[in-house]
């Protein structure tokens, strides 16, 4: 959540944290940092109220992301 919260308001700096060399723009790192902060969010959420019950579907969506990101094109 940490990390999406700085693409969301410092982009430039948190990518230079995370030891990045490309040259991304404003808007992509910014949702990007939506879309991590959201999620980070809405798992402290599920956490907090005890909703033990939908741990599992928070593995579901991680691991979604993951097999996106695996199965996208290269787009440079």
């Amino acid at each position: 959540m940490l990390i999406g919260l700085g693409l969301l308001f410092a982009p430039n700096g948190m990518l230079r944290l995370l030891q990045s060399n490309g040259e991304y723009g404003n808007v992509f790192p910014r949702v990007a940092g939506m879309l991590m902060s959201g999620l980070g969010l809405s798992i402290f959420g599920m956490i907090r109220a005890r909703s033990s019950a939908q741990y599992p579907a928070t593995l579901f969506i991680r691991v979604y992301f993951i097999g996106c990101l695996g199965v996208c094109p290269d787009l440079d």
